[in-house]
């Protein structure tokens, strides 16, 4: 269904079919209100702990009505009509070209944390001279930088991991289709460029990674070598630009003051110097900065301190505008910090009872912008 405007704009509108979809990593919270003076709880767990609330806040104030709510997230769910722009096959041709040439490529070096100058112009030559590669490079850069977009992409690699002889030489032909988006990162020291990631079962959630660097890492891979075979541990992700523009006034503002930390710095490389207090929201134009967004940066503070509860609202939003998404063997998801940040939803249960080499294997690795150094 189309229709035009007196300036002769065309719309199109069109039907969606839509559900409800409960949030499972957020659980059913309860809280209070004074119906006095308006003041509220913070989330609790459980009735009797909002209940609790009331009676302090009665023996505080002498106010004597109260309204006891109970909150439960959901999705509102919509066939995306973004999804296939999301996911990017690599074309055959470039699969088979690629997957021919890995005997012939050197491995990975690193200087200060990030591609080192040789096997960088090697990798970029051999891409300049295989079908289709830089294409598929300006294809998932226009996906990724979208200020508007979602700020990751999917890049469907399976035939590649099927076309090279060993795991080493998927590896590799995946690190060097990355050099064409831009350049890898060895942040962790004691790691090599591609790590496993988190291997409990839990639930993990969504978090920008080294937040407490004035440089964290422009982009983060990560690459599915097998999914979990109870079918879960999907992969979530959550855009934190939208999350911040849902915000109101006071807690934008506080989220902008240097109170906030995360842990321990050291053993890092190229992701610049320890921002000990670091605003999580920097005011720095999208492009360049970050939403440094950690669920447990006040873990130990007082819920109902100003910051905390600010923290709070910001994980509710991001929460609330989360994905999932599964991701099958082979499957590259390529997250912009920028503009969005990524978690996981908890594995399947009987996870002891799983042979390592059959549980989930994602590994990690880092990007970072092409010209841009800390």
């Amino acid at each position: 269904m189309s229709a035009s405007n007196e300036a002769g704009v065309c719309r199109r509108y069109g039907f969606a079919d839509w559900t409800l979809k409960a949030v499972r990593s957020w659980p059913v919270c309860y809280f209070a209100s004074c119906l006095i003076c308006g003041e509220r709880s913070t989330d609790r767990p459980d009735a009797e702990a909002a209940q609790l609330w009331c009676l302090k806040h009665a023996g505080l104030t002498r106010h004597s009505g109260y309204e006891l709510a109970v909150s439960q997230l959901f999705n509102a769910v919509a066939k995306d009509p973004s999804a296939d722009r999301l996911s990017v096959p690599v074309p055959d041709d470039l699969t088979k070209a690629l997957a021919a040439r890995m005997e012939t490529l050197p491995p990975p070096a690193f200087t200060d944390g990030l591609l080192a100058p040789a096997e960088a112009a090697a990798y970029e030559q051999e891409l300049r001279e295989l079908p289709g590669a830089l294409e598929l490079a300006c294809q998932c850069r226009e996906v990724l930088d979208d200020e508007d977009g979602e700020g990751f992409v999917v890049l469907r690699t399976v035939e590649l991991s099927q076309a090279c002889r060993t795991s080493d030489d998927f590896l590799l032909a995946v690190t060097v289709l990355l050099t064409s988006i831009a350049t890898p990162l060895r942040a962790i020291d004691s790691r090599e460029l591609w790590f496993p990631t988190d291997v409990a079962s839990g639930y993990v959630p969504v978090r920008v990674d080294i937040p407490n660097a004035t440089w964290p890492p422009d982009y983060v891979a990560l690459l599915c070598v097998r999914p979990d075979p109870g079918g879960q541990g999907r992969s979530l992700v959550s855009q934190v630009r939208r999350a911040v523009a849902r915000l109101g006034d006071s807690d934008s503002d506080l989220l902008t003051h240097q109170r906030y930390g995360n842990g321990p710095f050291h053993g890092l490389t190229g992701v610049g110097v320890e921002w000990r207090r670091f605003p999580v929201i920097d005011g720095m134009a999208t492009r360049g900065g970050y939403v440094r967004f950690a669920p447990d940066m006040l873990a130990d503070a007082d819920p109902e301190e100003p910051y905390v509860k600010a923290t709070q609202a910001l994980n509710r939003e991001l929460i609330f505008g989360q994905r999932e998404l599964r991701l099958n063997s082979g499957d590259l998801l390529i997250v912009n910090q920028h503009l969005s940040i990524h978690g996981r939803a908890p594995l399947g249960d009987g996870q002891e009872a799983v042979p390592e080499d059959e549980r989930q294997l994602v590994l990690k690795s880092f990007l970072r912008r092409q010209g841009r150094r800390p």
